[in-house]
């Protein structure tokens, strides 16, 4: 086998592994309250690594079904009442637009105080 033929080959390979890679998802139900909630994204998806993974794709709903509306934040895990408001039964879907290296590592979540919500998040590499 030629030299050529053997970069060809391990060129083909690797072009297949990758797309056969299987993505990394986190899907879970967090608890919301008036204390700052830290959600870091790992792969717990069906066979998931359990590793840490920079997700490009999140989709975060509220699940509350009374008036009470909550907060997040995607900067980091510490989320303000100042911060993204979502409100009962509602959504908010991202789409990381930064370098291929990039996207975000986890969110915080957090209500006004006396208030509480179920967010349903999932997020994807």
């Amino acid at each position: 086998m030629t030299r050529r033929a053997i970069w060809l080959l391990a060129f083909l390979f690797v072009a297949v592994s990758s797309a056969w890679a299987q993505r990394q998802f986190y899907n879970t139900s967090s608890s919301v309250t008036q204390a700052n909630s830290a959600v870091s994204f790992t792969d717990n998806g069906s066979g998931g690594s359990s590793a840490a993974f920079r997700a490009r794709y999140v989709t975060i709903r509220s699940l509350a079904a009374s008036a009470n509306t909550c907060y997040f934040d995607m900067k980091d895990t510490t989320a303000t009442t100042a911060d993204i408001a979502l409100e009962p039964g509602g959504s908010f879907s991202l789409t990381y637009d930064g370098d291929a290296q990039g996207g975000w590592s986890g969110l915080g979540a957090i209500c006004d105080t006396g208030q509480t919500a179920t967010f349903l998040i999932t997020a994807s590499r």
